[in-house]
């Protein structure tokens, strides 16, 4: 693949060492400038293409892509993803992320992925791709939601922070995140991710993901 992500900054934030070594060893061979910054939103707001790969096995992978995306906005995120399962893509991309892969991807596969959210697109395997345009019939909005709630999953789908939600509605951080979690346990989801994919089967939301499609999985191994 030669030095196709030359002059690009990525950071790895994973706690599994196995895996984070095996990701950056596989990142230099791509030519990235592989950082290690111990403070993320500093290091995304610097000058030089930054992208930052996170994995949703982190503890706090929510919180920590909101926060990335209201403190650097312009910084492309990544997810790491235990599984590729349409939940798990879906997950990543509706908190945020831009692109997202397994470990098990290939180098091939690793650089084109973290190309396409560079230019603001979403590579997709196409299995997943095929499992998320299959037409699906519309639930009905649960009798239990507001027009407040409404109008908070609106937001949380159009990738709102708390922070401005918050200002936007006059409530303090602190009274809205505990609406938040009201109302995730109303509808039965963990977070915010589960909640804007509910919201999206309701048809309360639409993400409006731009997405590029691998025509076949055999096309990574046979370009890596």
């Amino acid at each position: 693949m030669g030095e196709v992500l030359a002059k690009v900054h990525v950071a790895v934030m994973d706690e599994r060492p196995v895996i984070a070594r095996g990701l950056v060893s596989v990142l230099a061979d791509l030519g990235a400038i592989v950082d290690r910054p111990t403070d993320v939103a500093a290091w995304g707001a610097e000058s030089g293409d930054r992208v930052v790969i996170l994995a949703t096995a982190h503890p706090a992978f929510m919180e920590t892509v909101e926060y990335l995306r209201r403190a650097t906005p312009d910084l492309v995120v990544i997810a790491l993803l235990d599984t590729e399962t349409v939940d798990a893509y879906a997950t990543s991309l509706a908190a945020g992320a831009v692109g997202a892969f397994t470990p098990e991807a290939s180098s091939c596969r690793l650089a084109l992925v973290l190309d396409m959210a560079r230019q603001g697109l979403s590579l997709l395997p196409i299995g997943i791709a095929r499992e998320i345009a299959k037409p699906r019939r519309r639930k009905p909005v649960p009798t239990c939601l507001t027009p407040l709630d409404i109008r908070i999953l609106r937001a949380l789908g159009r990738g709102d922070s708390v922070a401005s939600l918050a200002s936007e509605m006059s409530y303090s951080e602190r009274s809205l995140h505990r609406m938040l979690r009201g109302l995730y346990e109303r509808i039965g989801a963990a977070n915010r991710s589960e909640a804007i994919v509910l919201a999206a089967s309701w048809g309360i939301v639409s993400p409006g993901l731009r997405l590029t499609i691998d025509l076949t999985e055999a096309a990574w191994s046979k370009t890596s």
